[in-house]
């Protein structure tokens, strides 16, 4: 910025006539221009002065403009700092669902290794056979054994009449054989039937009964349940039901 002096006015004095008409004193006029200062640097001074004042406006709007901009950022640091934990916190608590979800599958598997058994011989299955005869007697713990099977990867099949006879036939081989071989129990599902094209509707019990006493092939007191009735159309929007339903192993 270049500051340049303002331009001198011309002195003018004022007289002062005595009654003599003599010039008594020849002082100059004070303006704007030569407050304070005959060579009229007092203007210079006053323009420097407000020059000054402008800057020291300048300074203080750029600190206020910094001071807002430091707020800002710290702000957003802030908010920085919370996302951060709150990712930490998430993938913690991610990682503590999958080890209780591992956890839960280990204690499940750990759980069906120990619950059902099926005979297996670690060598053949003829070997297995001759152990079992030899070391189990099914007329001493009142077990009726149906069959006894054998499989070409080294398996024992023994199917039992009831499932108190099977796990009495359980206990009796891991107190004779003990850890030597691993049983299983298998869960046998029931049959299942299908009847199409019934049409009137009714509830479950009733049509449960119905077709009992329709079908003599079923036992009175034999187990028959309908699990499921599935309803379409035919072409000509007749509603067709058909009926899905469990029975007894034996009729």
């Amino acid at each position: 910025m270049v500051l340049k002096k303002a331009p001198m006015w011309k002195k003018k004095t004022y007289e002062e006539v005595n009654d003599s008409d003599e010039i008594v004193d020849d002082k100059p006029i004070q303006t704007g221009n030569n407050i304070g200062d005959e060579d009229g640097d007092g203007l210079e001074d006053f323009v420097d002065l407000l020059e000054l004042g402008r800057q020291g406006e300048t300074i203080d709007l750029y600190k206020t403009i910094i001071m807002d901009k430091e707020t800002i950022i710290k702000d957003q640091n802030t908010i920085i700092e919370l996302l951060n934990e709150k990712i930490k916190e998430l993938e913690k608590n991610k990682k503590t669902f999958a080890d209780a979800v591992s956890l839960n599958s280990s204690c499940n598997t750990i759980k069906k290794q120990t619950k059902q058994y099926i005979p297996i011989n670690p060598q053949n299955s003829e070997s297995t056979m001759r152990e079992i005869q030899n070391n189990i007697q099914p007329n001493r713990i009142n077990v009726s054994i149906n069959s006894i099977n054998t499989l070409k990867n080294g398996n024992v099949v023994i199917k039992c009449e009831t499932q108190q006879g099977m796990q009495k036939l359980v206990d009796e081989t891991q107190i004779k054989l003990g850890t030597k071989y691993r049983i299983e129990t298998l869960k046998i599902n029931r049959p299942r039937i299908k009847i199409i094209s019934y049409s009137p509707p009714l509830e479950d019990d009733e049509l449960e009964e119905i077709i009992k006493s329709q079908n003599e092939i079923f036992k009175p007191d034999g187990h028959f349940k309908i699990t499921y009735i599935r309803k379409t159309e035919t072409k000509n929007k007749t509603p067709r039901h058909t009926i899905f339903a469990e029975c007894s192993g034996t009729f």
